[in-house]
């Protein structure tokens, strides 16, 4: 019943372990404890967290003689349900969840489902549940004092109650399956996301390309349409990196053919498209179209791979294609078969990337909505128990990741892939980037992006985006809101612009010349920040860590960081203050201490007070701390153009502050950085004019031959160390900044 997996991490089970697909470690360390009965309780002692266990069989943890966690019911139902119930610390707040609407602390907002569903029209309200993607982790923490991770290691729906009924009760009722819990106690939230990555897994390094700028609609409808959009992003000197074809490029959306028609040669087009410097995406669905004549409907009949019914037939739905059979991924051999799938067309196209789509599972139809959810007449085959949707819709989605994912690596085993997932479940981290589904084009939506790429990062997934101006619905976004909403998407994970059929065109030269020029700008304000944010992807992959990241992570000791939803920070250096509403203004917060305003090059202090500011459309503004080290490249139109031989890194520093960035290089594209072939330059600063320069690993040919430092400097310094000796500089005394170069 109870387990010490670290000396930090507790792990309860009644009625047996679960098994999902989400953990892959059961034990970090070895821990010695001592047990003792008592007349009330059985308790055990490790040193660090003391656990008793009532004659209930309840379980309270101590540390340090204060109560971190206390059950208060645990109840089996008649069919296998269970209810849980567990004690809210009265100023505790509570992130996570997975995909969510409503405000980032969950603490008392709804009850809510994890149930993993395309939510179809509903979804013009942000904050309608359940949404494509859920997680049954969630942090408690209290300002101050403690943090803790909760992790219920069950793919069984849930519905949740965070203090919403009782607001000292954090309520979870399962539909079936064991209670198996995780209880993490950490002093900050960041060491709760490396404990909880410890046991679920963190995102590997991706593609450098798959960082770059991603244009998408449903659909690109023929070659010529796809290579006009390729030229105009090279014409209009805009960078491009990637270029999706959602299912119209399909032959009558059968996954893994080409309509032949519209693409009469797909490996050529896709020839042509690496030679400009694009990369091909192309979305797959789990559809099987029940056709006699399909190769890959017929396959799987024989091989008896597909989801069933409850009679024992093969189960049917409508999807894109119409009358469809779905693979059953509970089976290996069923996803080693439907991963292979990926590797030939891969070897016959040559694509770069997939995008596995409607993976909740979601069905197609126009009555009553375009869409609806999974059937509960679906049986799954689940190592032979036959187990419904209950169980296995949360991790269809990421079964399928893992199949594509897995076979992919076997076949090309120094090649990275890039992925991308609307359905998920803790653990997709390991295997794929997600975006927040068919987002519609309102300010709601825009605003609601922050807080559900914040709380999927707080659940262990950082690989995140939205899609820019808007999926939905079919007519003409503002062009305003665009212009934001670009803004704002150079600091998603995942930045992709994405539309659906019937709305006006979408791409960035689509509306005018302002929003053109305006665009042309902060995109290539994504590709300078390239060196920091593969930087960031590597600190993530190391520690968990997400890239966007909310104020109170950074400054867990600021009571206001909490409540500041519509902001967020970018890594450590970098604060993010989004235009998210019509006017040209807003209040912002930065906590207290010296600031540098990135736009206005001005320096400022900051006396952890809200104030008004004004941000003309072409404005976002964006802030550095003290102490900020910005490693950042000039702008490319794509990666790979050519090679970088000079990093510049910006530095902020006022008064005696000590920082540190490390810069993380390899060749972004194979999986040697796994065998040593990476490098890791740390840079650490001691005040205004101290740096330091060191390599903490040295494995990888690098192109960069000088770093140029810029550091802005209210007054001309009477001199600058670098690594211990004083070095000659420039200073600009119009923009106030010190210039310097020395050997990369």
């Amino acid at each position: 019943m109870i387990e010490f997996v670290a000396k930090n991490i507790i792990r309860i089970f009644r009625d047996g372990k679960e098994e999902t697909p989400a953990l892959i470690k059961e034990r970090i360390e070895e821990v010695s404890f001592q047990k003792k009965e008592t007349e009330d309780f059985i308790e055990y002692d490790n040193g660090f967290l003391k656990v008793k266990v009532n004659k209930q069989g309840l379980v309270l943890i101590e540390k340090d003689g204060e109560i971190i966690f206390e059950e208060v019911s645990f109840e089996r139902m008649k069919k296998g349900e269970f209810v849980w119930t567990h004690k809210l610390p009265d100023d505790a707040k509570i992130y996570g969840f997975g995909e969510k609407g409503g405000p980032l602390n969950k603490r008392g907002w709804r009850k809510f489902k994890l149930m993993n569903r395309d939510p179809a029209i509903k979804y013009a309200n942000p904050d309608t549940d359940p949404l494509y993607l859920n997680v049954p982790f969630y942090i408690i923490a209290v300002p101050k004092k403690f943090v803790l991770g909760v992790f219920i290691n069950s793919s069984y729906y849930m519905k949740i109650d965070p203090g919403k009924g009782n607001k000292r009760l954090m309520r979870i009722e399962a539909e079936g399956g064991n209670l198996d819990v995780f209880i993490i106690f950490a002093n900050d939230v960041k060491e709760v996301l490396y404990y909880y990555t410890e046991l679920t897994g963190r995102t590997p390094m991706p593609p450098l390309w798959s960082l770059g700028y991603h244009q998408s609609k449903w659909s690109y409808m023929s070659e010529e349409e796809v290579m006009n959009v390729a030229k105009k992003f090279r014409e209009l000197d805009i960078p491009c990196d990637v270029i999706h074809l959602d299912i119209d490029y399909m032959d009558g959306y059968r996954v893994f053919t080409w309509n032949t028609n519209r693409f009469p040669d797909p490996a050529k087009m896709i020839k042509k498209l690496h030679e400009m410097g694009f990369k091909v995406v192309v979305i797959q669905d789990p559809y099987v179209k029940a056709d006699e004549t399909y190769w890959l409907y017929r396959e799987g009949l024989e091989k008896d791979y597909f989801v069933k019914d409850r009679r024992g037939y093969v189960f049917y739905e409508r999807g894109w294609p119409g009358k469809s059979a779905f693979p059953d991924f509970t089976k290996e051999d069923v996803r080693k078969w439907w991963g292979r799938q990926y590797v030939e067309f891969h070897k016959k196209y040559g694509v770069d990337g997939y995008w596995n789509d409607m993976n909740e599972p979601s069905f197609v139809r126009l009555i009553p909505l375009p869409r609806v959810s999974p059937s509960r007449k679906m049986v799954f085959y689940d190592n032979g128990r036959k187990t419904g949707i209950e169980k296995n819709g949360n991790i269809y989605g990421l079964l399928e990741n893992m199949a594509t994912i897995e076979e992919l690596r076997k076949a090309f085993p120094n090649k990275r892939f890039f992925l991308l997932s609307r359905a998920g479940f803790a653990g997709l981290q390991r295997y794929s980037a997600t975006w927040t589904g068919d987002v519609w084009s309102s300010w709601k939506h825009l605003r609601r992006s922050i807080t559900m790429i914040l709380g999927l990062g707080l659940s262990g997934i950082p690989f995140v985006g939205a899609d820019i101006g808007g999926f939905a619905p079919p007519r003409k976004a503002n062009w305003k809101l665009y212009v934001r909403w670009l803004q704002l998407g150079v600091f998603y994970p995942f930045m992709r612009g994405h539309y659906m059929k019937g709305k006006p065109p979408q791409e960035p030269w689509a509306f005018n010349e302002t929003v053109t020029k305006i665009a042309r700008e902060y995109i290539k304000l994504r590709y300078r920040l390239l060196p920091y944010i593969y930087s960031l992807f590597w600190e993530s992959h190391k520690t968990g860590l997400p890239l966007m990241r909310p104020l109170f992570m950074e400054f867990p000791d600021d009571e206001k960081a909490y409540e500041i939803e519509d902001e967020f920070m970018f890594g450590s250096h970098i604060l993010v203050a989004p235009i998210v509403v019509k006017k040209e203004e807003r209040e912002i917060y930065l906590p207290k201490g010296h600031w540098y305003d990135f736009w206005a090059d001005k320096p400022f202090y900051s006396y952890g007070e809200e104030k008004k500011i004004e941000a003309s459309l072409d404005i976002m503004p964006i802030y550095l701390r003290n102490g900020a080290i910005i490693p950042m490249q000039e702008p490319i139109h794509y990666v790979g153009e050519k090679e970088i031989e000079e990093l510049e890194v910006l530095i902020f520093a006022e008064g005696d502050v000590k920082s540190e960035q490390v810069i993380y290089e390899d060749d972004g594209v194979s999986y040697d950085y796994e065998k040593g072939v990476y490098n890791e330059k740390l840079i650490t600063l001691e005040g205004k004019n101290k740096i330091t320069m060191k390599n903490l690993h040295w494995g990888y040919k690098s192109s960069v031959k000088n770093i140029k430092f810029v550091l802005l400097a209210r007054d001309k310094p009477s001199k600058i160390i670098f690594n211990g000796e004083e070095v000659a500089f420039e200073y600009d005394y119009d923009k106030r900044k010190v210039i310097f170069k020395v050997p990369y």
